[in-house]
């Protein structure tokens, strides 16, 4: 049975001028939890393509179940001000759902590049050619990016030297003609490692950079790893509080740090991408949440 893998068509506006370069967001709804697929932004035509593994809503379970679509955009319209479009699609049968869609001002533009950034994962597509075809699928090259973080909270016996550690993040890239992101992948196991490596295709390069900012956003500690040739890299056990050693190297303190922040590059064939996801917005809210003293 053809289990539904992604949506494919075409936007525009309500004069019939094509919206491009907008992005469009999905997410697969169900009774109580709901699973947020990956965004995908249209090209100069108002074309877009997003793809998505079955795995994610339960397609390749023994009830086969078939996915609850939301679809949103956010824009602007011609006055600048915010708009959102939505439409819901139930039970989804086709392995690609082609719509069209006509949204409700004669002209707008997508929201600027300060939108908001994604907090703990975000998922994309990236589209190698400058136009998409929505009557052949599989004559398009589009890559599925997925840029993740984690956090994992421990405190040692003495609240004095506390520690917060185990946080890191990770990039996964796969072709989608080769089949998307499958959870094994996304989340590193061996038999995703493996998967991935048994890709056909791979990036050029991937660059993994992790971030502390102080109260002001300003970069006070980095890390930054990179991947020739791998459909993806990892790191995980950073600290999140670091430590400042003094002269006598037995007192420490805290470094300022207000946010954790993780920054990718993707570079495929003659293309880079460039992303950000936000770990922690603010270490003290954080504090506040598992009791610790104030120690920054």
């Amino acid at each position: 049975m053809t289990k539904n893998r992604g949506l494919i068509g075409h936007v525009e506006w309500s004069d019939g001028e094509p919206a491009s370069n907008i992005t469009i967001e999905l997410e697969e709804k169900d009774l109580v939890f709901h699973d947020v697929l990956p965004s995908g932004e249209t090209d100069g035509q108002g074309n877009f393509i997003i793809s998505y593994h079955p795995e994610i809503y339960g397609g390749t379970g023994r009830l086969g179940e078939k996915p609850d679509i939301e679809l949103m955009i956010n824009y602007l319209n011609d006055k600048g001000e915010k708009k959102t479009f939505k439409r819901f699609y139930k039970n989804v049968e086709e392995e690609w759902l082609k719509i069209e869609l006509k949204l409700d001002d004669e002209s707008g533009s997508p929201l600027p590049e300060s939108k908001e950034t994604a907090v703990g994962i975000c998922s994309q597509m990236l589209n190698m050619k400058d136009s998409i075809n929505i009557d052949e699928v599989e004559s398009n090259d589009v890559w599925e990016a997925c840029v993740a973080t984690s956090t994992a909270f421990s405190r040692s016996r003495y609240e004095r030297i506390m520690k917060l550690t185990n946080w890191g993040g990770k990039v996964i890239v796969g072709d989608i003609m080769e089949g998307p992101l499958s959870r094994n992948e996304q989340n590193l196991n061996s038999k995703g490692i493996k998967s991935l490596n048994n890709r056909k295709n791979k990036p050029k390069q991937i660059k993994l950079n992790f971030l502390w900012l102080d109260e002001n956003m300003k970069i006070i500690y980095k890390i930054n790893l990179e991947n020739q040739m791998m459909n993806y890299i990892s790191e995980k056990g950073l600290r999140i509080l670091l430590r400042e050693i003094d002269e006598t190297g037995k007192n420490y303190k805290y470094l300022p740090v207000e946010q954790l922040k993780i920054t990718s590059e993707i570079q495929i064939k003659d293309k880079t991408f460039n992303s950000e996801v936000i770990c922690l917005e603010s270490i003290k809210k954080l504090k506040n949440l598992i009791g610790t003293p104030s120690i920054i």
